[in-house]
């Protein structure tokens, strides 16, 4: 599975964006949701920000692959004129 790094970033910005709203307290006040539904939330975002890192860990743990550059063709001897 490959996944990159700007998709792995971006989904933990949001993930934080999320977490800090619902910190916040922000919630829209037609749907205001109860103090367990939010901490259930919260709950769920942490462990999709564990999983993430995790992710991420394992990303940088991989080593680059090698780049393989064509065999060289052997040298031809010149000769010189005397």
């Amino acid at each position: 599975m490959e996944v990159s790094v700007a998709s792995i970033s971006r989904s933990r910005t949001v993930a934080m964006v999320l977490l800090a709203v619902l910190v916040c307290g922000w919630v829209p006040r037609v749907d205001a949701a109860s103090p367990e539904e939010i901490d259930q939330k919260l709950k769920a975002m942490e462990e999709e920000m564990r999983a993430l890192k995790q992710q991420l860990k394992e990303l940088k743990e991989v080593p680059p692959p090698a780049v393989q550059t064509p065999p060289r063709a052997p040298r031809r001897e010149r000769e010189h004129p005397r």
